[in-house]
């Protein structure tokens, strides 16, 4: 009986222990989420009032520099974009700033206006600071523009082997600096690259993760549900690029802009085409395969009545 007394007070107490041990962890959970929200209002606070509007998130190498144009060019009175810069970098590069910096970048917005940025390489930023962007603009939308993997993966090597050969900085283009001469001479260096240099390149983190569009895009879609979020097929810019503009005014709640067709068709920063080598041609289809297979099933789920081709 002294047995059966002994080892019933031991559960209790192991109860209780178990009991404290939740109401603790509820406890600094409240206390952690409180802590956020009164971060969350500190920021908000430094934003002054500012409200984000919209993100295009890239991909890279898939018509960002076109949408900017576009939207600059014809959509200038109902949509305010950074003042310098297509790219601020502020998630990525200048969070040290601060958030009334990036305010700054921008022209103050007038009534009926929208402000947003264009930057791909926000795509990749880290979970935390996708959660960060959701808490301080909870209505932002998004748009992602989809371009062949395989295609994207081998013009964003090509695109910084001209930096890096051309003393380019990121975001810097060739034909802003030098024109043909500069395509040229880049050309004529490219060909003393081995098979080796790409074959290893195309395996750096920097082009898997931004070659990965279902990784990232979920890390997005786990904040913003999928109403927030357009997806384009970079394929119908050339095919019915007023079309695509249509969507992404219709996406941003803008009236339909209507833009020459010599305006539409014209392609922004686009270096000399370098095919794709035979020697790296099917390791890179080997690489980006599974990646377009887990995009697809990507757009699937989201409903989308297109997918990307290998």
């Amino acid at each position: 009986m002294a047995d059966f007394a002994s080892q019933l007070l031991k559960l209790q107490n192991t109860a209780q222990h178990v009991r404290k041990r939740k109401l603790d962890e509820v406890s600094i959970k409240d206390e952690a989420e409180g802590d956020v929200l009164k971060l969350m209002e500190r920021k908000r606070k430094e934003l002054q009032g500012f409200e984000l509007d919209f993100l295009c998130i890239g991909a890279q190498k898939a018509g960002t520099t076109w949408l900017h144009d576009m939207l600059n060019q014809h959509a200038s009175s109902h949509v305010v974009l950074p003042k310098e810069v297509k790219e601020v970098h502020f998630w990525d590069w200048n969070r040290d700033k601060g958030l009334l910096w990036y305010k700054n970048q921008f022209r103050v917005k007038r009534d009926g206006q929208i402000c947003g940025e264009i930057n791909p390489c926000y795509s990749v930023l880290p979970e935390k600071d996708v959660e960060e962007i959701k808490l301080l603009f909870p209505n932002l939308k998004l748009i992602f523009i989809a371009r062949s993997i395989f295609d994207r993966t081998w013009s964003a090597m090509i695109m910084k082997l001209r930096q890096n050969l051309l003393g380019l900085a990121p975001g810097e283009f060739a034909n802003s600096t030098g024109g043909k001469a500069a395509n040229l001479d880049f050309k004529e260096q490219y060909q003393s690259y081995s098979d080796e240099y790409f074959l290893n390149e195309m395996h750096t983190l920097t082009h898997r993760s931004r070659s990965d569009y279902n990784a990232f895009l979920r890390v997005w879609l786990k904040y913003f549900d999928s109403k927030s979020i357009l997806i384009i097929d970079y394929e119908e810019i050339s095919k019915n690029p007023q079309k695509v503009l249509d969507r992404f005014c219709s996406h941003l709640g803008l009236p339909k802009v209507v833009a020459p067709a010599t305006s539409l068709k014209r392609r922004i920063n686009v270096g000399q085409p370098i095919s794709v080598r035979e020697g790296v041609k099917d390791d890179l289809q080997n690489l980006t395969s599974k990646y377009v297979r887990d995009f697809n099933t990507l757009l699937k789920e989201l409903g989308c009545d297109w997918r990307l081709h290998d």
